[in-house]
């Protein structure tokens, strides 16, 4: 059961390098806790590290395990240029091809078991995760291994490696008409765009033309034999058109002039062949460099484990594997295209074995483009543990909608956090719309040529799924019935053939291929469905017959409906979701029993559902073996056709291979078993193409039918009617035969999955509802009814006693009765607790708290929802999304006296870099009406504003020390340096913070952000409170500063003391959040006057809009007079020096003065 539409050809893309800049993936997990971690598409300190990785293609795996212990071996690290070469080029000299040959070798005698594999020397580092992985990797390695004294083994391995490159550079040609290139690349020079763009042309260019990024026409020459590490042993497979060889790098920090003092500074090459390669390769072969050290340094600590199949499907088997530790029981195929089971043998995968079933970070890279959001996050979300650290990471490369925010919004096909909560899920950034993370936002680019398209290709948004607990929540049935029908009604919308029509004639021609490219189908649903029954958060009885009995069988709303209704129920059956016999009388066996006749007529149990194989001969399908002939991967179905009527049901959940039927026992009978044989030559062979389908029986012999029709076609979709109607005909149909015939087998299907139920604990207090709006489309509010059962709050409650309701944020609601009560409830959903109603029931003993859900802009201006920190069970302060780092390792940034070089950070910094257009508008709309500054608006515009100091950019004097202000200061901040957060395409502040003087009344924005921005550097530090008047970090972190801290300033030692350090990044709006215009237009006739819920950051104080005008340059020029005993404040006039003084600066001067002098 593939889950997900199925194309008549595997995808033909081979991606042999990342395509994407490499990302931290335990950059949100705290740097003393270890970690499991499992990547799905796997392309690309002291603690404990383990991988599970996941490919499709073998060809993927064998690579990356070659290269990994090549780095193991090079114990000197002196082999890292031929590593590039091997890893990278499509042609190699005589050497690099020997490392391979020999290598390959060495590990070829690993791999005749499991076992043997197992007691390698490489074991402790790399693992199968089961015995055909293995095989298959074994494969690839003995082709890799293959020398010039096999010569005719040699010659066809490298005429077929030529032919391969040939082929990609045909289809490259003409995806890239005009000397072209894809701007794929442009990513790992963000945020640098246009100090990168000539070069990411150039190096596409070099690698297709000559299959190399060297320059030097000697190196070029000796660059004559093939690469075996990108054979495609798959028929089919083709190196991407967009690949280059530096795509997977962050090459920022060459363009931005690094300090002399940076970590990460590029040294002078050490090697001929890096010094014949521009300079962004020679950046990027440092880079190289520098991970294969660090892996080498890590390898005791590290553990990667590989498994070659379909990431739907091992999620799958590791949910099954999970549950009961069984080899062999969960039936899963590797993949749609193969009849090759999944089990993972592997002795890790026993009981008590060290292969990880759950995991603290899941990353599913760009899967979701191909694969469906809702796919994906069903089956990953199982074995993601229940932690405030885990996370589950999701990118979208490819929009399927005309915009990155209307993709957003369709992601799940309903609600964003509505669709997440059922999944038991939390989009972090949503709630918050922030991130640290640099996304090209609408305004980027807007007033260059072809800006829009460049922006395009630079989108990458990356959601951030946090785990909830639903162990609380229950929906009411008929609403979330509701709920589920709009949700099937957006999944299928393609069924509605006007408004698919519509859609067309709307959009460009990229948007027209993304909707031929169908993610779901019912098998989706029902997979979707299952996962909602085993949270046991309905009355499921209630809510399936409600959902399927009368919404979805009277839905008129799809035109093709009707044709999968036996698709859904089918999988409905398989799924254990329903007893359908109850809702549909026809699926009950003894209904169907007098219809059985001719071939059936002594099956005496036959089941309600079965599995159809039809053979398809290799002649008929053809015309698809070849990417560069034009026609595609289209997707395709089975369909049954009744013989005796017009009723068909399309079924589109096949499984396809080429090979050979073996059949045993008697057909038509439980007996009755079929086998694939497969051709491992697949498309080069001359096997005809197998496809099987689980289809329902009563569906199969209703009116007595002997003989239905079963037929292979292509989905009829409009891009397929307009490409194969001429040659199909119009129903598209590429081969047909029918029951009874010798190419159809029918056989008993053996259920997929086995049931994996998370428990809830019977002693449950609280109930949580969630309620969906009138038209049930989202989640309007929730209801949480506390029934009270142990004696203290019973007798409170029924004495008279207070209820009230408190929370610490909003997704936390305190019930008090009486002063003497608590009780603390986390809610999967934030709630507006101002507008929150309570009912009381003091003789029934219950009490009910009703609040509607908060809307996004209703949390942005809380000041505790930027970058929240939540305290775990061991009470260890979690960032939930801004992530940790170790400023030490990042390349710093030069500041000297000109500083033209960094004129790049005024627009990375911007206004318009880093706020919505909602917020853009509503900051326009403040400054022109001098209005006081709402909060998260003043700090983005207060981080530009240090920034163009720190550097001196825009006119404005240099400096490097701020003093957190109106009315009363938090202290001081100390700017080290600034450096590149790399992985994150961004900057941050490297600084110190200091307290001077009491905190009354502090900024409460502030007062939010800095425990954050302390937190993610890697020491442990506990933020005591955010109340105004306490204290609200604590002192753990005070002093811990490297030894040439802040050396140039000379009262920094003696101030150090009293300081924290602090990593402070920009503040960008998150991609995926709503963006409402007017989203701030509650609060846009505040009166000007300080409050401590707007705060901003100057020099040394900013208190109006005019004197921050003045400041940053943008109001008239004037010279800014410093105070003469510090010589640090500066003031506008006299009259300001004065009020200042009076106010605060009096008790802050001389400790200013230390500082400065």
């Amino acid at each position: 059961m593939s889950l997900k539409s199925v194309h008549i050809a595997q995808a033909p893309f081979f991606y042999p390098n990342g395509n994407t800049p490499a990302v931290c993936l335990t950059q949100s997990i705290p740097a003393e806790l270890g970690a499991d971690l499992l990547l799905l598409g796997c392309h690309a300190g002291s603690r404990k590290l383990d991988f599970t990785c996941c490919d499709i293609e073998a060809e993927i795996i064998a690579r990356n395990i070659l290269a990994l212990t090549l780095i193991i071996d090079d114990a000197e690290g002196i082999r890292t240029p031929v590593l590039w070469n091997i890893y990278y080029h499509v042609f190699i000299n005589l050497d690099a091809l020997h490392l391979i040959q020999t290598q390959a070798k060495k590990l070829l005698t690993h791999t005749k078991s499991m076992e043997i594999w197992q007691q390698s020397k490489y074991a402790n580092i790399v693992r199968f995760c089961d015995s055909t992985t293995l095989k298959s990797v074994a494969k690839l390695w003995e082709l890799y291994a293959i020398n010039q004294s096999q010569k005719s083994l040699y010659r066809e391995i490298q005429e077929r490696l030529k032919r391969q490159w040939n082929a990609a550079k045909r289809y490259q040609a003409g995806r890239t008409p005009g000397g072209g290139f894809i701007l794929d690349g442009l990513r790992s020079r963000a945020p640098l765009l246009g100090e990168g763009l000539l070069d990411v042309s150039a190096r596409y260019h070099s690698h297709w033309k000559r299959g190399t990024c060297f320059e030097d026409r000697t190196m070029i020459q000796e660059m004559t034999i093939a690469n075996p590490l990108l054979v495609c042993e798959r028929a089919g497979l083709m190196l991407h058109y967009g690949t280059t060889p530096t795509a997977g790098f962050h090459l920022s920090s060459m363009y931005a002039r690094s300090s002399a003092t940076s970590p990460s500074s590029m040294p002078t090459s050490r090697d001929l062949e890096a010094q014949s390669m521009p300079k962004d390769m020679r950046a990027a072969l440092e880079q190289l460099r520098a991970w294969c050290d660090a892996f080498r340094h890590a390898a005791a600590r590290v553990t990667i484990r590989y498994v070659n199949s379909d990431a739907i499907a091992l999620c799958h088997v590791l949910q099954q594997q999970q549950s009961s530790h069984e080899k062999g029981t969960a039936f899963w195929y590797r993949h749609a295209h193969t009849y090759e089971a999944l089990v993972l043998d592997s002795t890790d995968y026993v009981q008590d074995g060290s292969g990880p079933t759950t995991f603290d970070v899941i990353d599913t890279s760009n899967l979701l483009d191909h694969l469906g959001t809702l796919n994906i996050l069903t089956a990953c979300t199982p074995f993601l543990r229940r932690l405030p650290t885990s996370t589950l990471r999701t990118e979208m490369l490819v929009p399927r909608e005309a915009d990155v925010s209307e993709s957003t919004k369709n992601l799940l096909c309903g609600d964003l956090p509505t669709m997440a909560l059922l999944l038991g899920l939390r989009p972090a950034q949503y709630w918050t719309d922030a991130t640290a993370t640099w996304n090209p936002n609408a305004s980027l680019l807007r007033d260059i040529p072809n800006g829009e398209k460049i922006r395009n290709a630079l989108n990458r948004p990356v959601v951030l799924w946090k785990p909830v607990d639903t162990s609380l929540v229950r929906y009411d049935a008929a609403g979330l019935a509701r709920f589920i029908l709009k949700l099937y009604l957006r999944m299928f919308q393609d069924e509605r053939w006007m408004q698919r029509f519509d859609m067309l004639r709307n959009m460009s021609m990229l948007q027209r291929r993304l909707q031929s490219y169908d993610l779901y189908t019912r098998a989706s649903l029902a997979a979707f469905l299952r996962y909602v029954k085993n949270s046991e958060v309905v009355d499921w009885t209630r809510f399936i017959r409600e959902l399927l009995e009368e919404r979805i069988l009277n839905d008129r709303t799809l035109d093709m409906g009707p044709h999968h209704f036996q698709s859904l129920f089918t999988h409905v059956d398989m799924l254990e979701l329903s007893e359908l016999g109850e809702i549909f009388e026809e699926w009950r066996p003894q209904s169907y029993f007098h219809d059985m006749k001719g071939v059936f007529r002594n099956w005496t149990d036959m089941p309600s559902v079965v599995c159809v194989t039809i053979v398809v001969p290799h002649k008929t399908v053809k015309m698809f073996d070849d990417l560069n002939k034009g026609n595609g991967t289209p997707i395709c179905e089975l369909q049954i056709q009744s013989s005796v009527s017009m009723k068909q049901a399309n079924y589109p959940d096949i499984q396809m291979g080429f090979g050979t039927v073996e059949t045993f026992g008697k057909p038509f009978t439980n007996d009755y078993v079929v086998s694939v044989r497969e051709d491992p030559k697949g498309w080069r062979s001359l096997a005809p193409m197998v496809v099987s389908a689980v289809v329902s029986t009563c569906a199969l012999v209703e009116y007595g039918d002997t003989a239905g029709r079963v037929v292979f076609q292509l989905k009829n979709t409009p891009t397929a009617l307009a490409s194969f109607a001429p040659r199909l005909g119009m129903f598209l149909q590429l081969h047909q035969s029918a029951v009874g015939e010798k190419d159809v087998c029918l056989v008993l299907h053996l259920c997929l999955q086995r049931k994996m139920l998370m428990r809830v604990d019977d002693a449950t207090k609280v109930t949580i509802t969630p309620l969906l709006d009138v038209e049930a489309h989202h989640f309007q509010s929730i209801r949480v009814r506390y029934d009270i059962r142990s004696e203290k709050p019973k007798r409170l409650l029924q004495n008279g006693g207070i209820v009230d309701f408190h929370s610490f944020g909003p997704f936390n609601l305190i019930l008090m009765i009486d002063s003497t009560y608590r009780k603390s409830v986390a809610l999967p959903l934030p709630v507006d607790i101002a507008a929150g109603k309570v009912k009381i029931a003091r003789k029934s003993l219950w009490i009910e708290y009703l609040a509607p859900v908060a809307k996004v802009s209703a949390l942005t201006l809380r000041p505790d929802s930027v970058f929240p920190i939540y305290i775990d069970l061991q009470s260890r302060p979690i960032l939930d999304q801004l992530h940790y780092v170790d400023s030490d390792v990042l390349p710093k940034l030069e500041n000297d006296s000109m500083n033209k070089h960094a004129s790049w950070l005024m627009a990375h910094t911007s206004i318009s870099a880093t706020m919505s257009r909602s917020e853009e508008c509503q900051y326009s709309k403040t400054l022109a009406k001098c209005l006081v500054m709402p909060g998260r608006l003043g700090v983005k515009e207060s981080l530009h504003t240090m920034y163009t100091h720190v550097f001196g950019l825009g006119g404005q004097a240099k400096s490097r020390f701020f003093c957190l202000n109106e009315p009363t200061n938090l202290g001081i901040i100390c700017i080290d340096s600034v450096r590149l957060d790399i992985s994150n395409q961004s900057v941050l502040m490297d600084g110190a913070r200091s307290s001077m003087g009491e905190e009354k009344d502090e900024l409460r924005f502030w007062i939010s952000l800095l425990p954050a921005f302390a937190e993610r550097c890697p020491w442990k530090r506990i933020p005591i409170s955010s109340e105004l008047g306490e204290r609200f970090m604590c002192t753990c972190g005070l002093g811990v500063f490297p030894s040439n801290y802040l050396a140039d300033l000379k009262g920094f030692k003696e101030l150090s003391a009293y300081a924290v350090r602090i990593a402070i990044p920009l503040i960008f709006a998150s991609p995926i959040s709503l963006d409402v215009i007017d989203a701030f237009s509650n609060i846009s006739d505040i009166e000007s006057k300080p409050t401590p819920a707007y705060s901003t950051i100057s020099q040394h104080e900013r208190r109006s809009i005019s004197r921050l005008n003045k400041l940053d340059g943008e109001g008239e020029k004037s010279t800014l007079q410093k105070c003469a005993g510090c010589q640090f404040a500066q003031y506008c006039s006299k009259k300001c020096q004065a009020q200042d003084w009076k106010e605060e600066h009096k008790h802050i001067c001389k400790k200013l003065k230390i500082l400065n002098s």
